[in-house]
């Protein structure tokens, strides 16, 4: 899989996968042995920095986006660096205003119709 281009956080999901479905695999008497348990993760050695926004930059997209109905959101992305999941699964029990503080309790995410 390295081979082909793929990163090691990639495989290394990957080796995680095949060695907890061979693990059920080996409990339901389906496999004798689970073979991936020899395996070892690969080091991260290519793990990238993450890049931020200067404050020109934030500056430019909180007034790009000045108008938008979703301008509240927008604030707490810069401010906090929650995921767009973490935030439009925020419900006001999770805002609590008198500590100026903000619980990520769960994710929303849009599921594809069968």
């Amino acid at each position: 899989m390295r081979e082909s281009g793929l990163s090691a956080r990639t495989c290394n999901h990957v080796r995680a996968l095949l060695r907890s479905l061979l693990h059920h695999a080996k409990r339901e008497g389906l496999v004798q042995r689970n073979v991936a348990t020899p395996a070892r993760p690969l080091p991260l050695e290519d793990v990238r920095e993450g890049t931020t926004l200067s404050a020109e930059q934030v500056r430019a997209l909180l007034a790009a986006t000045e108008h938008h109905h979703g301008v509240p959101l927008w604030f707490l992305a810069l401010a906090t660096g929650a995921r767009q999941s973490e935030l439009i699964g925020l419900r006001w029990l999770d805002v609590r205003l008198e500590r100026s503080s903000l619980t990520i309790a769960r994710t929303l995410q849009r599921v594809p119709k069968p």
